[in-house]
């Protein structure tokens, strides 16, 4: 019995025997698996260990020993997918948006983010940067908004969640806009200290 895909069948034997046999059928797989994972749902890890399992163990799939250029690639494209989202929680445009989820989850997702890169051995610092300064961005554009009157405070998160979050993009307090954590969601009663 095989593996079916593209309405080819590849026999399983040639699948798990640590070879590469696979040339056309397995670029196929994989450029599949791919975008599966790059186009996954809010929680890109989930989807990277899914196509894992698919790929190498699931009795239903391929059952192919992945090389370390495979693997490294699966995860790029969940590490872009973790992107996406966290740059989609810090657009202002986005914030009236039905898929907008704010920065309390934005910072949830750069934990899980910083998380995974880790695990999986791949560099965070050009994202760190990227969604730092996009952080920046919106806090800036947020704050200019509310002094002129165009919409009231819409951050998400406390400001204890936000700090720590600026932090561990790289952020002093200095680089935020002032008064930025009179905006966040327990902006009637600031936790504080708000860097650790």
């Amino acid at each position: 019995m095989g593996f079916k895909k593209n309405n080819e069948t590849v026999p399983r034997s040639l699948c798990r025997t640590g070879e590469q046999p696979m040339t056309g059928n397995r670029a196929r797989i994989m450029e599949d698996e791919l975008l599966m994972v790059r186009h996954s749902g809010e929680i890109p890890a989930v989807a990277f260990h899914g196509a894992l399992h698919f790929l190498g163990v699931d009795p239903e799939g391929p059952g192919l020993v992945l090389t370390a250029a495979e693997r490294l690639a699966l995860a790029g494209q969940a590490r872009q997918r973790f992107r996406e989202i966290l740059l989609r929680d810090l657009r202002p445009d986005n914030r009236d948006q039905p898929h907008y989820r704010g920065q309390a989850r934005c910072a949830m997702n750069w934990e899980r983010c910083s998380i995974f890169c880790q695990q999986q051995g791949l560099e965070v610092k050009a994202l760190r940067q990227e969604v730092a300064v996009a952080l920046i961005s919106f806090l800036r554009q947020e704050s200019d908004e509310i002094k002129a009157g165009l919409r009231p405070a819409s951050l998400t998160c406390t400001s204890v969640t936000l700090g720590r979050l600026a932090a561990q993009l790289g952020l002093a307090e200095a680089d935020l806009p002032a008064g930025w954590e009179t905006r966040c969601a327990d902006r009637d009663r600031p936790e504080g200290p708000y860097f650790p």
